[in-house]
């Protein structure tokens, strides 16, 4: 009897700890994305934040986020269970932040913390230009970068269409701003388009603008017919070979002379590229 007693004594007791002991807060938050909003011209960046927040238990509460112990944005009435909230923050161009996130929920139990770890905000791009040296054309580009792996030159002769043409290794051993160079010493005849891809050690990207530069021969290549339907004929006096491609890039023919049947190809549209000493041209091709 006196055992029994003391068990339930004991239930007693413990039923009453739980009611006034704040339960444990869980980890509830992690990073979903970020982007670069715009460069304000004073050394900071506006970058667009979201970030999951879980609470596990459905209680309706607020969100609140706090970058260098400052609360940067909070979110009233969040379910959060889970819910994505996205949020501006402005901090030095290309720094790295870790923000904590505290949700708060009337009851026992409903509140939990997370930190997002540290996020590495984008490579800021700061110029990128191209000109003309001689024959080839020069492009220069100036970044402020942490974290960075590497730069793929892409070039293409539409503005939307690109291939890569070259890669350059990071020179950055600090966090900070560094200066580039790549020379295209074969480019395109006619108008040549530039972009920049920058790539993260953890293969997250992003691309610089599209610059362009103007490669026009004055030597023309005289093509016809065009549309065509069963040969071509081909005349320049820059022409080492020519290949004729799909809309995909994938070689169909290649050859040197100047009357190239066509009787393989389907009815559609083509590139033709005349390949030069110096210089390529490509010109689009219609088959009937």
């Amino acid at each position: 009897m006196q055992n029994q007693k003391i068990m339930k004594y004991l239930i007693i007791l413990a039923l009453v700890l739980s009611l006034f002991t704040p339960a444990t807060s869980q980890v509830c938050a992690s990073l979903d994305n970020w982007a670069l909003v715009s460069e304000n011209g004073d050394g900071t960046c506006t970058y667009s934040v979201s970030i999951i927040v879980d609470s596990g238990n459905g209680a309706t509460g607020t969100a609140s986020f706090v970058l260098n112990n400052t609360e940067v944005y909070s979110q009233s009435s969040c379910i959060c269970n889970p819910s994505t909230i996205s949020f501006p923050i402005t901090v030095t161009c290309g720094s790295t932040v870790s923000i904590d996130v505290f949700y708060d929920a009337p009851g026992n139990g409903n509140d939990c913390s997370g930190n997002t770890g540290n996020i590495v905000l984008p490579v800021q791009w700061l110029d990128f230009k191209v000109e003309k040296n001689g024959d080839k054309n020069l492009l220069n580009w100036s970044v402020y970068e942490v974290g960075n792996y590497k730069y793929f030159i892409e070039r293409g002769n539409d503005g939307q269409r690109f291939s890569s043409i070259g890669e350059i290794n990071n020179i950055g051993v600090n966090d900070g701003a560094y200066n580039y160079s790549f020379g295209d010493t074969r480019p395109l005849n006619g108008i040549n388009y530039y972009r920049i891809k920058q790539l993260d050690y953890d293969d997250s990207f992003s691309y610089s603008e599209i610059v362009s530069v103007d490669n026009s021969l004055i030597k023309e290549v005289l093509l016809y017919p065009n549309p065509f339907s069963n040969e071509i004929n081909l005349h320049s006096d820059i022409m080492k070979s020519w290949k004729i491609t799909n809309l995909q890039g994938a070689t169909l023919l290649m050859g040197q002379e100047n009357r190239i049947e066509t009787t393989q190809l389907v009815s559609g549209i083509y590139y033709l590229q005349v390949i030069g000493e110096i210089h390529d041209q490509w010109i689009k091709i219609v088959k009937q």
